[in-house]
């Protein structure tokens, strides 16, 4: 995974997206538990002065949840919101090209969540951005809308 500093593209064909940060990403590995398997995710995240930019991505090859795109989707929600302690303000259907999606945003007491998931295949993505409450970033429908997939070159 490759990028230039300043809103510059951030490309990472090993898991096979594109996206702009306004500053280098760090990417962390952690197991999370989705539908009846755990699955290793990979995070890449940007801080910001009052929160976090953030791109996580998980291969659920094998995993039943990746059968219907749909219900993966809704599957990756309620899992996230479940580790976050959080409650969902709003959600709707979107797409990425051929892609289901799910927007939504979400908050606790300490955090506002700005986010979409997408199912491509038996991979999921999901694009966040988490803001301190009352915090505005102008910035977060241009981190949000640059989101591509990319060819994922597998080693």
């Amino acid at each position: 995974c490759s990028s230039d500093l300043i809103w510059k593209p951030f490309d990472c064909p090993d898991d096979g997206f594109s996206v702009l940060f306004p500053s280098e990403p760090t990417m962390r590995k952690n197991d999370m538990l989705i539908g009846d398997s755990t699955v290793e995710m990979h995070s890449y995240i940007a801080l910001l002065d009052h929160g976090a930019l953030f791109v996580g991505f998980g291969d659920l090859t094998g995993n039943s949840s990746a059968s219907d795109p749909v219900a993966l989707l809704q599957t990756m929600k309620s899992t996230s919101l479940r580790i976050a302690h959080s409650h969902l303000l709003n959600e709707k259907a979107i797409t990425l090209g051929a892609y289901p999606g799910l927007e939504f945003e979400a908050e606790i007491e300490h955090m506002h969540y700005f986010g979409r998931y997408y199912a491509v295949g038996t991979t999921v993505y999901q694009t966040l951005v988490e803001l301190s409450p009352g915090a505005d970033y102008p910035e977060k429908v241009r981190f949000l809308d640059s989101f591509r997939v990319i060819p994922r070159v597998t080693k």
